[in-house]
This record gives C-alpha cells, sequence and structure tokens, in this order.
C-alpha cells in the first residue's frame, strides 16, 4: 500500500498543526474520525528518490489488512479502530493468490429459496 504524508490540525484547530508521515489510508481515515473531516489537509503520496529514467516512484509498505488492523489498534486503540472499520471479519484465503474465497467463487442469483414449496406443488 502507499504511503501518505499529511499535516493534521489536533482536534480541527488551525491553531495547531502537525506534520506526519508514513501515513496509510486507513489510518488516514482513523485520524478524520480523531480529530475532524476537515483536520486533514494536505494530503501527498510520498515519493523515493527519482530512479535512472528520472520517474520517482512512490513508497510503499507491503502488509496484508489484518496485519494494518492490528497495527493501528497497538497505535489507536481497538475501539476507535471499531468505530471506523467496524468489528474484525473472518477471511478465507485461497493458499495461491492470496484473494478472498468470495471474490474467486461464482455468484448464484436465486429467484427464491433453494428449498421453498409452492402453493400449487401442494394442491396438484
Amino acid at each position: 500500500m502507499k504511503l501518505y504524508t499529511a499535516k493534521i490540525r489536533l482536534h480541527g484547530s488551525p491553531m495547531d498543526e502537525v506534520i506526519k508521515s508514513c501515513l496509510t489510508p486507513a489510518e488516514i481515515k482513523i485520524l478524520h474520525h480523531i480529530h475532524g473531516g476537515d483536520a486533514i489537509i494536505d494530503v501527498a503520496e510520498m515519493k523515493a528518490a527519482k530512479t535512472e529514467g528520472g520517474a520517482e516512484m512512490p513508497i510503499t509498505v507491503e502488509r496484508t489488512a489484518a496485519e494494518e488492523r492490528d497495527r493501528l489498534e497497538y497505535r489507536y486503540g481497538e475501539k476507535i479502530v471499531g468505530a471506523v472499520f467496524g468489528p474484525p471479519v473472518e477471511r478465507i484465503e485461497n493458499d495461491i493468490d492470496g484473494r478472498p474465497m468470495d471474490e474467486q467463487l461464482p455468484v448464484v442469483h436465486r429467484t427464491q429459496p433453494p428449498n421453498a414449496i409452492k402453493t400449487a406443488d401442494l394442491m396438484a
């Protein structure tokens, strides 16, 4: 996931600003929750030094969703993380590519429950 820098107005006060770096998108959402919707300003993607071709590469970190949630709970507490993202959800992952199983299985749409008995069937 990409990392960002941002200026944070503590509790929304423009007189009390702090610049934070290495923020993940999830952490920015938590900071919005803590300090207010307009308290996070000047969000910018962190860039690494220019490569040989002259392009700047974004700075990223490899972390699973569970690892990120654990990190955020350690830093901000389970109550705040739960208020922003809801309760943790167990997901079954595929061993091959790591995608959640529900993204790989075909969706079957039914017009009625599988064991529904029609009134007409009872009359016959």
